[in-house]
């Protein structure tokens, strides 16, 4: 009778794929945030660097070695002042850990969740370099709700909640030239970061609270 999407780019992959019904968006709550596990702490490990980071499956749709190679053609006094961390496994770790020619990258493997968020939380720029396709990712509301700086392709998702310069940046497209380029322009404009914290802040309390999305179901059903 009636089709639920957990996002606008899923219900758009659902209509070109699949059907030509009416499509009702249903977002997923990401509440217990507050919940970690520190380990490791990055201010300490890096001093006086900017934490940029990635978190996630390492497979190629996730676009991380476009990232790496972004970082590696930063000019020495960047590279001096930024820290590139990379939080998750899969298929593509040993090829990312080979192009990482000189161990400038950070890589934690695998962490279970509550110390993947107490990582998230000590990011200052989120990066997002997915590939097109894929739904609304949540280590990207995450990170907004933890009020890391994002800069974001507009893929799996990203489009849906962050609006270039309003509450950080989003990229044309998904390619190395485009992510150097952006990550430039964030270190330029840092200052915007708690400007665009409260303005994320506010849209994952407002869109991404079981509670309210639950009684939104509830009020569909009835």
């Amino acid at each position: 009778d009636t089709v639920l999407a957990i996002s606008e780019a899923c219900k758009s992959f659902i209509w070109i794929e699949f059907i030509e019904r009416k499509v009702s968006v249903f977002y997923r709550g990401i509440d217990g945030l507050k919940n970690t596990t520190q380990s490791v702490n990055l201010a300490q490990k890096f001093p006086n660097k900017k934490i940029v980071w990635y978190v996630g499956r390492l497979y190629k749709w996730k676009n991380v070695d476009s990232l790496i190679k972004a970082f590696y053609s930063l000019d020495d006094n960047y590279t001096d002042t930024l820290q590139l961390v990379i939080v998750g496994d899969g298929e593509d770790f040993e090829r990312l850990k080979w192009l990482d020619t000189d161990n400038r990258v950070y890589f934690t493997w695998w962490k279970d969740f509550k110390e993947a968020l107490s990582l998230q939380k000590q990011f200052d720029i989120h990066m997002h370099p997915s590939s097109p396709w894929g739904w609304l990712a949540t280590t990207l509301l995450q990170a907004m709700y933890y009020g890391c700086y994002i800069v974001a392709t507009p893929n799996e998702g990203a489009k849906e909640v962050i609006k270039n310069h309003e509450n950080g940046i989003l990229l044309i497209d998904d390619s190395m030239e485009e992510i150097k380029k952006w990550i430039l322009t964030c270190m330029k404009s840092f200052d915007r970061q708690k400007e665009y914290a409260e303005k994320n802040r506010k849209i994952i309390v407002t869109h991404f609270r079981w509670d309210n999305n639950i009684d939104k179901l509830y009020k569909l059903i009835k």
